[in-house]
């Protein structure tokens, strides 16, 4: 399904797409299923040539045929689910922030060789997949994302649709005295695979902490995530 997608995503219903020319229910349903899902997500999103549509003018170009022909079937679909393309476009278009810098993280931990290269594949996937579910199930308006690799300390506020980022050793930027950096230090080393949180006080604030691993090196975390909420 994977080759599938890979190489016909790019066909049209009518034979006018590429690379092979396939028409109609040829092209594997797999692919004409991703193939309307990628025209939405290039209409939806910035591109250097262009500005972002909004999600309505996006499906109606589709139902209009002015991004390719595609299966009056899928297109029947598409009018079906778009109000839930609403709701999940509406609620999660900023999250997108958050997977673009996760994104740029599992870059850094290619390039450090952190993951071998046979199976680095599924290990960026489960990587991105655990840091994006706890970005997403956290109430928290404020979170933050810090690489060790590259010592960069990255903090996003929710309410205010900001993000800072900042190189940092360790969590200097918390702006805490330096007994409480070395608690920070103390707590990081004694998580493991199998015990990856921990919550500490600050002033008024409760800071949890979950750290991120390869899944080869049990010795020493490659992230650490959390989210920062004011004591009440």
């Amino acid at each position: 399904m994977a080759y599938e997608i890979c190489r016909w995503h790019h066909e049209r219903f009518d034979g006018k797409g590429y690379p092979d020319g396939l028409v109609g229910n040829d092209i594997p349903i797999s692919a004409q299923v991703v193939s309307v899902a990628d025209v939405f997500d290039a209409l939806t999103s910035t591109r250097v040539y262009k500005n972002a549509y909004d999600y309505r003018t996006a499906i109606q170009m589709i139902l209009d045929g002015e991004c390719g022909c595609f299966n009056p079937l899928l297109v029947e679909c598409l009018k079906e689910v778009g109000t839930d393309i609403y709701l999940a476009f509406k609620t999660q278009k900023d999250d997108y922030k958050d997977y673009h810098e996760a994104k740029k993280l599992s870059g850094e931990i290619l390039k450090s060789e952190t993951l071998p290269y046979n199976d680095h594949s599924q290990r960026i996937i489960d990587f991105l997949k655990e840091k994006m579910d706890f970005f997403e199930l956290s109430q928290s308006k404020v979170l933050f994302d810090y690489n060790p690799l590259i010592c960069e300390l990255t903090i996003i506020d929710r309410e205010k649709n900001k993000k800072y980022k900042k190189s940092v050793s360790e969590f200097e930027s918390f702006d805490v005295n330096d007994e409480v950096v070395e608690e920070v230090k103390k707590h990081l080393k004694e998580t493991s695979v199998e015990n990856k949180e921990f919550t500490l006080q600050f002033k008024e604030l409760n800071i949890k902490f979950h750290t991120l691993w390869s899944g080869l090196d049990t010795d020493q975390y490659i992230g650490v995530i959390g989210q920062i909420d004011r004591r009440i």
